[in-house]
């Protein structure tokens, strides 16, 4: 999708920070749940490689990039209660250690909860990441 003349082309530029953010209230896995057939799988590979195929798209400067996740934590709980979908409930928020465990490799990496009464912490929090990865940035090559 970054090709020449591609709908991304020049997205991910050389002279910026890539701030990616995933907000989700489901853990990003290959689980397929008993109770509900899925139509769509996670996402391929492991946090690993996703991590190393993000940093591939900044010529390797990991400090480039900030990942900021505002989530169902695996560490802590949300405001809002599990998410339970063979009991019938749709609110909640899963754990998503994959997606914590992804989102820690970066050194700029920030993870929130999904579901907090407001997200003026989480965003709050968020901006000073920003700067500081901003504060760090080196070009790549």
């Amino acid at each position: 999708m970054n090709a020449p003349d591609a709908c991304n082309e020049g997205f991910v530029r050389d002279d910026a920070v890539l701030v990616v953010v995933i907000i989700t209230d489901e853990e990003d896995d290959h689980e397929v749940d008993s109770c509900e057939q899925l139509p769509w799988p996670g996402s391929s590979g492991e946090p690993g490689q996703w991590y190393q195929d993000l940093v591939a798209h900044k010529g390797g400067v990991e400090t480039n990039i900030v990942r900021l996740s505002p989530i169902g934590p695996a560490d802590a709980p949300s405001a809002c209660p599990a998410l339970d979908k063979c009991e019938g409930g749709v609110t909640g928020a899963e754990m998503s250690p994959r997606l914590v465990e992804v989102t820690q490799m970066f050194t700029h990496g920030f993870v929130g909860r999904l579901c907090e009464p407001n997200d003026d912490t989480f965003f709050g929090e968020a901006v000073s990441v920003i700067e500081t990865a901003c504060d760090d940035f080196e070009p790549a090559g």
